[in-house]
């Protein structure tokens, strides 16, 4: 009888090896290009879902930048003009 349960806490044991824990380990690279810049970063993550939320986050704020209205895309321009006539 001892034998018997030997084997079957050795077989439950072998069981468990064989069930796997799934580890997500990496990073996400964010590349954002400007009209002179190129910024790349890289973003460590630890699940699956940290990298889609990344790249959602990301296509917010491009789309953010690219539908902003048009007046924010003029620099702002400051000159100091004399009047003639002022001393």
């Amino acid at each position: 009888m001892p034998a018997v349960l030997f084997f079957l806490f050795c077989l439950l044991g072998l069981l468990f090896l064989l069930v796997e824990e799934e580890h997500t380990t990496g990073s996400v690279q964010i590349t954002v290009p400007g009209a002179r810049l190129l910024h790349v970063t890289q973003i460590p993550v630890a699940a699956p879902a940290a990298g889609m939320d990344f790249n959602a986050r990301v296509n917010c704020a491009r789309n953010l930048a690219f539908h902003r209205p048009r007046a924010l895309h003029r620099p702002v321009r400051t000159e100091v003009r004399a009047r003639p006539g002022a001393a």
